[in-house]
């Protein structure tokens, strides 16, 4: 091995492990793709979240749009027991993380009760390094 394919391969292990060591410092950037892990839990804390009535964890795993968006509502003093009233009782079901071209993530979760049956289909981004809930839409069945 000539000292010039020495160098090149120094310099290529040293870049490499400069990048390790400043994606364990900073974290992830912004429009990386997200760890199923990461989305699987925030989803979880959702779910238990509507189903407890739980508004101060919905405040924490929101961001972007959608806590722009539900501000308002949650400050309802009532709001946690209309979502105790609404999906206290429902069976949720996650569908598979969806890992969208800009690095976000999709997941739709099927909520069925007595009274309804619904699709909320959340969208997940990274922000400020922490995953977050940034949108939602509902369909019926």
């Amino acid at each position: 091995m000539s000292k010039e394919q020495r160098n090149t391969k120094f310099a290529r292990a040293r870049s490499v492990a400069f990048a390790f060591l400043f994606a364990a410092a900073f974290g992830h950037a912004e429009g990386d793709i997200l760890a199923e892990a990461d989305v699987t839990s925030v989803v979880r804390s959702y779910i238990a979240a509507l189903h407890t009535g739980d508004v101060n964890s919905l405040r924490q795993i929101a961001g972007g749009q959608l806590l722009n968006k539900r501000r308002g509502v949650w400050e309802s003093a009532d709001y946690a027991q209309t979502l105790v009233d609404t999906y206290g009782n429902a069976t949720m079901v996650a569908s598979p993380v969806q890992t969208r071209a800009d690095g976000s993530a999709e997941v739709s979760v099927l909520m069925t009760s007595p009274d309804f049956t619904i699709t909320k289909t959340l969208t997940l981004s990274r922000i400020n390094g922490v995953v977050r809930i940034t949108d939602e839409r509902v369909s019926q069945q």
